[in-house]
């Protein structure tokens, strides 16, 4: 394989030099030949030398798109992206979506890396049209857990819910590991009063308390959870606490009504029974 791309990059370099209009067309093929031989660091100074001569050229900045991932170069991959998008054949959709999963990406090395940096990145220097938006929240919040740094994910998750709760936001509360969870029950706690769909809040703040080991708070968390919303999981949580603690038939009561929560096809309310 090795030799047949050698063999075929001179030919290349034969026809570039004896004719110089041919010299772009021949570098972007040298660059393809590259990347399909993996020889991506290669690829890309060949490209480089392309793009000093031809920095408009809209097939250059797509194979640095081809390029920076496979690389994990994904803050000159962002940057590419937003210097050169109207050179692109995406529409504006399309360039949101990869934005978002290069930053996603960003993220995600950056953590394991230097969580302060990443924690620097997002208040300094990300633009504040994407701090705004809940899948970049989302995006920060997966590269904390992920990386183990669930202090910094307590930290943005307190900033975001303080400010207005987030259903989408309240999922990361199961999945963020702490040693004192007394901030995030404060925070929701304190935020019920001044939210109409408690259901949900009942239920994260029944899963909190259960780290916490408060199984009596979890129960009488489920309970009004239930109260304000019939749920599958809430049912199931709560049957299953009520059985550890040996209350058989109040456990009963509720897996029933958990089965019928799953197998109703209306919309209509079930009723505790």
């Amino acid at each position: 394989m090795q030799g047949l791309y050698d063999q075929r990059n001179e030919h290349l370099v034969l026809a570039s030099e004896s004719n110089k209009d041919a010299h772009l067309s021949v570098g972007l093929v040298s660059v393809e030949l590259q990347i399909d031989a993996k020889q991506y660091e290669g690829a890309l100074a060949t490209l480089r030398e392309l793009a000093l001569k031809f920095p408009s050229n809209p097939r250059i900045s797509q194979l640095y798109l081809d390029i920076y991932p496979e690389l994990n170069e994904w803050e000159k991959y962002i940057r590419v992206l937003n210097n050169h998008y109207k050179q692109l054949d995406y529409n504006a959709e399309q360039i949101a979506q990869l934005e978002l999963n290069a930053y996603q990406h960003f993220f995600k090395q950056l953590a394991l890396e230097d969580v302060e940096s990443l924690k620097l990145f997002w208040e300094k220097k990300l633009p504040r049209r994407l701090r705004k938006e809940l899948n970049y929240q989302k995006a920060m919040l997966d590269a904390y857990i992920e990386s183990d740094n669930g202090q910094y994910a307590q930290e943005l998750l307190i900033e975001k819910l303080n400010k207005q709760v987030s259903l989408p936001l309240l999922t990361y509360l199961d999945k963020v590991v702490l040693s004192d969870y007394e901030p995030l029950i404060e925070l929701l706690e304190k935020k019920m009063r001044r939210f109409e769909e408690k259901g949900l809040i009942y239920q994260a703040l029944a899963k909190l308390k259960l780290k916490e080991g408060d199984t009596e708070g979890a129960i009488k968390d489920l309970e009004l959870s239930l109260e304000s919303e019939s749920n599958v999981e809430s049912c199931a949580l709560l049957a299953r606490l009520l059985e550890e603690d040996e209350r058989f038939d109040d456990a009963n009561r509720y897996y029933r009504l958990g089965l019928q929560l799953a197998t109703k096809t209306s919309t209509g309310v079930i009723k505790l029974p």
